[in-house]
């Protein structure tokens, strides 16, 4: 359980050490998902615009992890079925006094919001997916937080205050 998910954790930070430093805060967890996965973006032709605050807080480093990883991994593997002219993925994190503002948008090929909000996941395969959002809507309602996934002008949008 939580040993496990903290020695992932060292792990994951120790690996991405040595990755292109895109975005610089004081949480260590956040600075690893985020530059992982904005060194992804980079390498498969996915403009990432992105505003981050220095002092992200409110959730646990586990938490934290499976929130950014599993949204930026939705928004970047929607991101891959677009043509290169198409993508982009903006991420806007930041602390309104004690809360922890996320929106992250990315530009999707055809309407999904509903089936996400009723099934969990797009996939074919759907017995096997689907856990990422549902964790991610855990550790919202934990915190007693507020989670919204729609549609903005082409883009998916998943906006979570907690």
């Amino acid at each position: 359980g939580q040993e496990r998910a903290k020695q992932y954790l060292l792990e994951y930070v120790r690996q991405t050490a040595a990755l292109q430093e895109f975005v610089k805060t004081k949480n260590s967890v956040a600075d690893a998902v985020l530059n992982a996965k904005l060194m992804y973006c980079k390498e498969q032709d996915i403009p990432a615009v992105i505003s981050v605050d220095k002092n992200i807080r409110g959730l646990t480093q586990t938490e934290l992890c499976c929130v950014l990883g599993n949204l930026l991994d939705n928004a970047i593997e929607a991101e891959l079925k677009l043509s290169k002219a198409q993508r982009k993925i903006e991420i806007k994190i930041v602390m309104i006094e004690e809360v922890l503002d996320i929106l992250i948008r990315n530009r999707i090929a055809e309407s999904d919001v509903q089936k996400v909000k009723n099934i969990g996941t797009t996939k074919q395969d759907a017995e096997n997916h689907g856990f990422g959002l549902k964790s991610v809507r855990e550790i919202v309602k934990k915190y007693d937080g507020f989670m919204d996934l729609y549609e903005d002008s082409g883009c998916f949008c998943v906006h979570i205050r907690i």
